[in-house]
């Protein structure tokens, strides 16, 4: 396969995942006034469509690109989408449920109807939150915290190197060892 196609491939997957979590961004700013919603959103879709000019940059690159530009825009992007990955997964938790009560609610129309009350399709928590408003909240802060850990990680961790000499007394070391050194590398 080409690569053109993998980079189209690709970016059609990360547009579809910034779509899915799109929609729970809607559910939590939906209430918000116009202008504060076309910031966030314009702010959002800005970010995205800056990625996935990095995905094609980091793809497609000349080779006068350094590799530090690319290694860090990677980094950025695998941050970003993995966040997204983890914060989806509520969002599929709420589409789930909702395609579980729509299919009861069809097998319950199909028997004929129900002598219980009806309940709100929505399933209303407490205080006028939807469980669709709740989960989409809890998706954002769950994309929240990775990115924020990896964030952290990359940016401090990256250059907070410690150099720690120990000397080592080992008794039945034979005495052809006496004086090397050793150096270990960890996270």
């Amino acid at each position: 396969m080409s690569k053109l196609i993998v980079v189209l491939l690709i970016s059609g997957i990360l547009l579809a995942l910034d779509f899915y979590f799109f929609q729970a961004l809607k559910t939590v700013f939906g209430d918000r006034p116009p202008s504060t919603q076309r910031l966030i959103y314009g702010v959002y879709w800005g970010l995205n469509l800056l990625l996935l000019a990095g995905v094609w940059a980091y793809n497609l690159a000349p080779q006068w690109v350094s590799l530090a530009m690319r290694r860090v825009g990677g980094l950025l992007l695998f941050a970003v989408y993995f966040s997204k990955l983890f914060a989806s997964l509520f969002i599929v938790l709420d589409d789930l449920l909702r395609l579980v009560q729509w299919v009861w609610q069809g097998v319950a129309d199909w028997w004929g109807p129900s002598p219980a009350p009806e309940v709100a399709a929505e399933g209303v928590l407490s205080e006028g939150i939807t469980r669709s408003e709740f989960l989409a909240k809890t998706s954002l802060v769950a994309a929240t915290l990775p990115l924020a850990a990896m964030t952290w990680g990359i940016g401090k961790g990256a250059h907070d190197y410690r150099v720690r000499r120990l000397t080592l007394q080992l008794p039945n070391l034979p005495k052809a060892f006496d004086g090397i050194k050793l150096a270990q590398l960890s996270d």
